[in-house]
């Protein structure tokens, strides 16, 4: 719910706000030369920042993909029952 009182001084948050909050994550991470961690460790860096952050986009962006291809499917078969009643009336 908080997600909900944040996105009202930023709209862009409630467009898929957890991808955007790790986009953000790791630019500003990028930007401030990594200095907050240890650059190419083996754990802290690739597991832990890397790995561990990436399952917060792969998920969502998942589930994203599948919500398009679900309202794409129930568009298409709407635009086609309206097809066939347009058809029938003419």
């Amino acid at each position: 719910m908080l997600w909900k009182e944040y996105s009202k001084g930023d709209s862009r948050y409630i467009l898929d706000g957890q991808i955007y909050g790790d986009v953000l994550y790791f630019l500003t991470e990028l930007r401030d030369g990594f200095q907050h961690g240890e650059l190419g460790h083996p754990i802290y860096f690739w597991f832990y920042f890397v790995v561990l952050n990436a399952v917060w986009l792969v998920v969502p962006g998942i589930l994203v993909l599948d919500a398009i291809k679900h309202l794409t499917d129930a568009q298409s078969m709407l635009d086609s029952k309206a097809m066939k009643t347009k058809s029938k009336h003419n």
